[in-house]
């Protein structure tokens, strides 16, 4: 279900979207009241300086109530994954100091998970760790007899 179904006015910002979309998002950041309330960007576009900027007006403002970082074992050296524009992300914490920021990765071992926590600045933050075995995940084989349903039976 998406989120704009359930009330919550959700955009993102991507290469793929028309200038005219893009521009609509940047007038509603802009705006002293902005409608959207949840916002998903990559760490490419919020490592330029433009979009940083941005950030920081919206900071000062007292709009912006939390960063959520998926895949943060991005931002590790060490990690198996690692991306540049993620590492950048660690100037968050110096440019916008009061706002909380949320960490997610299903794959960092303890030398990753401690690389992030100091990459972010992040001080005694609360690290919560569950199991990889998730049994609501499973495979499940059915065996078709007409191909021709295949695709739509999927």
């Amino acid at each position: 279900m998406a989120l704009t179904e359930i009330g919550i006015a959700a955009e993102y910002l991507s290469s793929t979207q028309t200038s005219d979309v893009k521009n609509k998002i940047h007038e509603d950041l802009d705006s002293g009241k902005p409608s959207v309330r949840l916002l998903y960007v990559t760490p490419e576009l919020i490592s330029t300086l433009g979009f940083m900027s941005k950030l920081t007006k919206i900071y000062t403002r007292g709009l912006l109530n939390l960063i959520a970082i998926d895949e943060a074992h991005c931002i590790s050296s060490w990690g198996h994954d690692f991306r540049p524009s993620y590492h950048k992300l660690s100037s968050l914490r110096s440019r916008l100091p009061n706002v909380p920021i949320l960490a997610l990765t299903a794959t960092a071992v303890p030398k990753v998970q401690q690389d992030v926590m100091e990459s972010l600045c992040l001080q005694n933050p609360l690290v919560l760790k569950s199991s990889f075995n998730r049994p609501n995940i499973y495979y499940e084989v059915h065996y078709k007899d007409l191909l021709v349903h295949a695709y739509a039976d999927v």
